[in-house]
């Protein structure tokens, strides 16, 4: 029978997708207090998207300093500059490192001036590194820090939950992520000032049809299992995998549905996030001797959740070679982003000009490859995967 994994996927069972359009019991408010009570924080707020709460964030960050600049790596995904560019705001790009594919904090420093309203560090994948070089800085230079973990809920550094170091947190509930209602984001907040002002942004904010999401949400059950997967996969109006850079997004609060749906994911959060980190840790075990990749070495205090697990090749020539051998097997490799940000079309409107070199950046679009590891991946999946990266 054809099979074929998804790069990245959550599975969610049939019982939690008609509980949570036919139960009254949670509600959007019950869900905020749940992670407000996971991640100890002082506020939640849900919201359409991942790039929706990035762009309420940065309404509400501009209101309390007069600013217009933010910094952020240079390879990304793309509703990362959509949500600055919506909010009205320039983009300043910073070399990634490629040690934690986040800010490369040598070249982060020169980027701060006058103009900086914020700094946006990266968890991609869920990999957890330590910030808090970058939070000093931006502390003493008056900036704020907004933590994107749209892939990394239920990471951790240092036993404590990525989003709650800098001022204030996003994560995405967007398909593929480590829980998902199809559509969906999540602001967290400890600033006072902050979380007033995002109360009075969201006072007359529009609703999403939630009925609409529970049939988003049966298609995404029923197709995402790797013997139907391959049906989607060939329709190209889904756009399956893609990255847009964009400013025609909706900018709605969650439906009361999809917080139903999310609420009850959050229950087993620790266990989705165990499988992956199983499946990556098999595969880091499995790669690690190769002379054609490197792997990156978490920090001891890390507890990274590996949405995927990011393999970087010593050349461009090879990593395609071993892409398409994979792919040719179905096997849920993926090249991620497919320019670094500067390269976008339309996107140098919104830039700020600057002379840095993005080398680090550059290389990865070349060179990085993801492997998957979500609860669909079978141990017989994982063989393979590590015998055709051995070839």
């Amino acid at each position: 029978m054809f099979r074929s994994i998804p790069p990245s996927g959550t599975q969610i069972r049939f019982k939690e997708i008609f509980s949570s359009l036919l139960s009254k019991k949670e509600s959007g408010e019950k869900f905020k207090q749940k992670l407000c009570e996971y991640f100890q924080v002082r506020d939640c707020f849900l919201v359409s998207s991942g790039r929706a709460a990035l762009t309420f964030i940065l309404n509400v960050l501009k209101k309390i300093r007069d600013k217009d600049e933010v910094i952020i790596p240079a390879y990304t995904c793309f509703s990362v500059p959509s949500a600055i560019a919506r909010a009205g705001l320039k983009i300043s790009l910073c070399d990634i490192s490629l040690e934690t594919l986040d800010l490369d904090k040598k070249k982060f420093l020169p980027l701060i001036n006058k103009n900086t309203l914020a700094v946006l560090p990266v968890y991609h994948f869920g990999l957890a590194h330590d910030i808090s070089d970058i939070i000093d800085l931006c502390r003493n230079e008056k900036v704020f820090v907004i933590e994107d973990v749209a892939q990394g809920m239920g990471a951790k550094f240092a036993n404590r939950y990525l989003g709650t170091f800098g001022d204030v947190g996003f994560f995405s509930l967007g398909r593929g992520k480590n829980i998902t209602t199809i559509e969906g984001g999540v602001i967290i907040s400890q600033d006072e000032e902050i979380s007033f002002l995002l109360h009075q942004e969201f006072l007359n904010l529009k609703k999403n049809n939630g009925f609409e999401f529970f049939f988003k949400m049966l298609f995404y059950k029923i197709f995402l299992c790797p013997y139907l997967y391959w049906i989607p996969e060939k329709i190209p109006a889904l756009e399956l995998g893609e990255t847009k850079f964009s400013l025609e997004f909706d900018l709605f609060s969650l439906s009361e549905y999809q917080a139903r749906l999310g609420s009850s994911l959050l229950q087993r959060l620790k266990e989705i996030n165990q499988i992956r980190i199983k499946n990556a840790l098999y595969l880091i075990s499995a790669l690690k001797d190769l002379d054609k990749i490197s792997l990156l070495t978490p920090p001891a205090e890390a507890y990274s959740i590996y949405l995927r697990l990011p393999i970087l090749f010593k050349n461009s020539a090879e990593r395609e070679k071993t892409f398409q051998s994979l792919r040719r097997k179905n096997l849920g490799a993926s090249k991620m982003y497919p320019t670094s940000l500067e390269k976008i079309p339309g996107i140098e409107n919104y830039l700020v000009q600057n002379s840095q070199a993005l080398s680090n950046s550059h290389l990865l679009e070349k060179r990085l490859l993801t492997l998957p590891t979500h609860q669909w991946v079978r141990e017989r999946d994982l063989v393979l995967i590590s015998q055709e990266l051995s070839l």
